[in-house]
């Protein structure tokens, strides 16, 4: 399914989040350049990854990286 406005997305997000079985959606959007204004990070990618993971184990109670081994 391609589509181009907002309802359309979301009547599409619905669908598979309701509905089994796969769904690939395409967005046709215009093309903004606001996001290079936004203030960007000091926090390294990978450290923001692995901050992330602690968070998930931390409040679901599950190891995701168990060390090599």
């Amino acid at each position: 399914m391609t589509v181009s406005e907002l309802e359309e997305f979301k009547r599409e997000a619905t669908r598979a989040l309701n509905q089994a079985g796969l769904r690939f959606v395409v967005c046709k959007i215009e093309e903004s350049l606001g996001h290079r204004t936004l203030t960007r990070s000091n926090v390294d990618l990978l450290e923001t990854k692995y901050r992330f993971v602690r968070y998930l184990e931390r409040t679901e109670g599950k190891a995701i990286f168990q060390g090599r081994g």
